[in-house]
């Protein structure tokens, strides 16, 4: 009799099953049923009658679901919209100006030096971030037969963000920052004189691609290489050089990060 009772229940149940949809209440007034088959942090997509409609959430007013399956998990993403992360760098810079100087030589005159960077970036969407950066680099000294030079240079930047994959736990993106640097550069003749003492501001940039991955808890580790630019008084270096108006660095960079 127990079982026959069970029987019966479970005959009634599938016809409701069968017909439970899923509902969006749109801000419009428009409700829309099916089958809730995947979601992201932006969209939600509902199978009705055998067809995909993908709807923003911006549009959605309620989702109410009527099964269990129907309740799918989120769409895995290691970067939700709406995280913080601020990344500290460390890492090499070298110069990429070959300039000509006033005794017709065509030659790098900036060493390699250190370069610091710290980032703060804001991601509005899963793969994109908008935030700041600030770097300071340090050219190492070369000497040559007539003069000594060295430099360095700091900007702060606004960037923009794209992460290719993120719901990998090792992620690809690029980075790309318009703003505003500082150059400061100093050559010394060979007989002591100096030549150039120039301290100039202008438009800088970077551009940069990179790989970041998940550590414990929140932190993050990166690296990434790219080439930063920046303006120079052109007319200090006329001391010197013919063609020296702007400095480009190659960077390589290691980076520790935290999800705030």
């Amino acid at each position: 009799m127990k079982r026959s009772a069970i029987l019966i229940l479970a005959v009634l149940m599938v016809p409701a099953l069968l017909c439970a949809q899923d509902a969006l209440y749109l801000n419009d007034g428009k409700i829309l049923k099916g089958k809730i088959t995947s979601e992201s942090g932006t969209s939600v997509t509902l199978e009705m009658d055998n067809e995909w409609k993908e709807v923003k959430r911006e549009e959605i007013k309620e989702i109410k679901r009527e099964t269990p399956e129907a309740q799918p998990k989120q769409a895995l993403t290691r970067i939700p919209q709406g995280s913080q992360i601020v990344n500290l760098g460390l890492g090499l810079g070298i110069p990429l100006n070959y300039v000509t100087d006033s005794w017709g030589n065509n030659q790098s005159v900036l060493g390699s030096g250190a370069v610091l960077s710290g980032q703060y970036v804001y991601h509005i969407a899963p793969n994109f971030g908008i935030g700041v950066e600030v770097a300071h680099r340090t050219f190492g000294e070369k000497t040559f037969s007539s003069y000594t030079m060295s430099g360095d240079m700091s900007a702060i930047l606004g960037i923009i963000r794209y992460v290719f994959n993120p719901a990998s736990p090792v992620r690809v993106y690029s980075l790309l920052g318009v703003g505003r640097g500082q150059t400061a550069l100093l050559a010394k003749r060979s007989d002591g004189t100096t030549a150039i003492d120039s301290s100039s501001g202008g438009m800088a940039f970077t551009a940069d691609l990179g790989v970041e991955g998940d550590l414990s808890g929140n932190m993050l580790w990166g690296v990434s290489a790219g080439i930063s630019g920046s303006g120079v008084d052109e007319t200090a270096t006329r001391a010197i050089f013919t063609n020296f108006g702007s400095v480009y660095v190659f960077n390589l960079m290691a980076k520790i990060g935290w999800k705030l």
